[in-house]
């Protein structure tokens, strides 16, 4: 509650003398409500339900002023963290506060100064944003796929405090970026009856990431490059700092009859400095990669295929439980109007190794209503099939999501 109240007053602050001039303006730019319920747990009869969102609410002044407020929770909603010895469980949190500085010197560049989770790269929602295309991002996304921790929505996200610059060069299909920062710590996690540990792996870290994003029709990219110079010694050379690097690449084709479309990031988010020839090896979970095909004939028949390598790293943190996804949707309906749609997931599961670990079936029904996707499914684990853990698999799912 303290920290809700002090999220209303800086966000009073900042804005009552901006207000005088330019009336504000709230976004609300990502907006998903997942409610899951099951009944049985370690095979037993254990009714549980959870509740995740993810929210994020801008408030931002005119483009004269160029303030930006976020506001937004991402998690449990049940759930707390605990940070050190305290305890922390507040529903809306301050994620980003920046201020933009447009065109200094008569010039295609803008300066902005930020502090908190800013871009994410390699999602395909930027292109809306900078170049009104939609549509680019994967389908495979959100609590719907990813309710047992991270999200995998990006290659990475620019978290920290620092200072963006940008540039379009005066065109309406290239926007260049360069991010210098002291990023967000390293973090390990866990997570014990419903509380979330967090422990600090590194602290004094700078980064510089470069980004470069293209718009060409029928065709999007979004590329970048970085690294992060940390307190950590030198593998090395232990008496220089340690280092890592990270570069990804985004890809979105489709073709002009919009029958086919096809996504795909793929990179190495984490890569500390290489000591020989061996260490150069990069395993599968290293890497993060992401390839989807989407056939849509009409609004009346859908396929959506997608191949899915999670890594140990993701976002600076470690996770520790790389793991391979194929999944398979196939729907009548469509995702693109005001229609119902109905179908199926076939989802399975691999070890780094590519070793089978399990396969589930989720039939699913939704539509779209007044700016909101919505999706009920329910999840069954088929493949091992052990009476116990078929049990536990079993859930009803309810997922709300905004598109306007």
């Amino acid at each position: 509650m303290r920290a809700v109240l002090k999220v209303g007053i800086i966000a009073i602050a900042l804005f009552s003398s901006a207000s005088q001039l330019w009336a504000a303006r709230i976004f609300v730019p990502e907006l998903e409500l997942f409610v899951r319920t099951s009944l049985f747990g370690d095979g037993v009869f254990r009714p549980r339900l959870e509740t995740l969102a993810n929210l994020d609410i801008d408030i931002e002044a005119s483009d004269k002023v160029g303030v930006k407020i976020r506001l937004g929770h991402t998690g449990n909603l049940s759930e707390g963290i605990v940070v050190g010895d305290q305890f922390v469980n507040d529903l809306v949190s301050l994620e980003l506060i920046s201020l933009t500085v447009g065109d200094p010197f008569v010039t295609p560049v803008y300066v902005e100064v930020f502090s908190g989770e800013h871009d994410k790269i390699g999602s395909g929602d930027d292109f809306e944003r900078f170049f009104n295309v939609d549509g680019v991002a994967s389908f495979f996304r959100g609590y719907l796929y990813f309710n047992d921790g991270e999200l995998y929505d990006a290659l990475y996200s620019i978290k920290g405090t620092g200072v963006a610059i940008a540039s379009e060069f005066g065109t309406d299909i290239v926007s260049a970026r360069l991010y210098i920062y002291r990023n967000t710590p390293l973090t390990t996690s866990s997570t014990t009856n419903g509380m979330t540990t967090l422990q600090i792996q590194d602290t004094g870290s700078y980064s510089a990431d470069l980004r470069l994003m293209l718009d060409a029709d029928r065709a999007q990219i979004d590329i970048y490059f970085g690294g992060t110079i940390n307190s950590t010694p030198n593998a090395v050379s232990p008496a220089l700092p340690g280092y890592s690097l990270r570069a990804g690449l985004m890809a979105n084709f489709g073709s002009d009859d919009e029958l086919f479309q096809f996504f795909t990031h793929f990179g190495v988010p984490y890569l500390r400095e290489l000591e020989n020839a061996t260490a150069a090896m990069l395993s599968v979970s290293d890497i993060q990669a992401l390839a989807e095909a989407r056939f849509n004939i009409d609004d009346f028949f859908g396929m959506h295929f997608t191949f899915l390598i999670r890594p140990f790293y993701y976002n600076n943190a470690v996770y520790g439980d790389p793991k391979v996804d194929v999944n398979s949707k196939l729907f009548f309906g469509s995702y693109n109007a005001d229609l119902g749609r109905g179908g199926f997931d076939i989802r399975v599961s691999f070890d780094p190794s590519f070793m089978f670990e399990s396969l589930s079936l989720v039939p699913f029904f939704g539509f779209t209503a007044g700016g909101i996707t919505w999706d009920l499914g329910a999840n069954f684990e088929i493949l091992p099939f052990e009476v116990s853990r078929f049990l536990d698999s079993l859930n009803i799912s309810i997922s709300a999501k905004a598109v306007f």
